[in-house]
């Protein structure tokens, strides 16, 4: 089957997860980063789930939708009729049905519905997006508190404790090598990485504003916090190189 280069493929995006969650429990076995992990896999199957229903449309609802819009129109027109024949009725003096009088007060009648009916019309077919809305800001919420759980846990991932350890008595322990830990940092930068993609899933075939500048503001946290963990990796090459 030929690849879509012009759309992120939610399934190639879990299978690197997957690899990756390997690559971290060969190299850490049984570290807390890859229990993160393992969870992130899990909790991005359900997002990728999630993000394939948002990204379609709902044809049970637009039916609905349609129904009761259909609905609203006939009862316009049915209203719009009442009202040019109580004009009709109430007018004692009318010489034909199409006195002026009669006519003004139907046009303002139904153009009092009329907008009444575009604002009921307007709500029901926001109804959609706005499931959709609240759907993908809880799962962006969810993208974003895991980010940040994998900021704490490159933390205390200090490149000069490592090169130059001078502990006290409250320093964690520092059993890692210079390599192991820029591996660690790596794997971290990573799974960031891999967040701001699950997240970008939620915005490509659903043009909101909103979504998108939720999704661009989880990008451009998890590049921060990758940024940072670069900055780390590049002190501790300069420290391995000059020692």
């Amino acid at each position: 089957m030929e690849t879509n280069f012009n759309e992120l493929d939610a399934d190639k995006i879990l299978g690197t997860l997957t690899t990756l969650q390997t690559r971290i429990e060969e190299r850490f076995p049984g570290s807390g980063l890859s229990r993160l992990c393992k969870q992130f896999t899990i909790a991005a199957s359900e997002l990728k789930e999630i993000a394939n229903r948002i990204n379609k449309p709902y044809y049970g609802l637009r039916l609905l939708i349609t129904l009761v819009v259909i609905g609203l129109l006939i009862f316009l027109v049915l209203t719009g009729i009442n009202s040019y024949k109580e004009a009709i009725i109430n007018n004692t003096q009318l010489v034909n049905h199409l006195n002026p009088t009669v006519l003004f007060s139907t046009i303002e009648s139904i153009i009092n519905d009329l907008i009444f009916v575009s604002l009921a019309i307007y709500f029901l077919y926001s109804i959609e997006i706005r499931i959709k809305r609240k759907t993908t800001l809880n799962a962006l919420h969810h993208l974003r508190n895991l980010a940040h759980i994998i900021d704490m846990h490159q933390l205390t991932k200090d490149p000069i404790i490592i090169t130059h350890p001078q502990p006290t008595l409250s320093s964690p322990k520092r059993l890692m090598t210079p390599f192991e830990l820029e591996r660690y940092l790596d794997y971290c930068s990573e799974m960031l990485s891999i967040i701001s993609k699950i997240g970008a899933l939620f915005s490509q075939n659903l043009p909101d504003d909103i979504i998108n500048r939720h999704v661009n503001d989880l990008n451009d946290l998890t590049q921060g916090l990758s940024a940072k963990i670069w900055q780390k990796i590049m002190i501790m090459d300069d420290e391995v190189e000059n020692n």
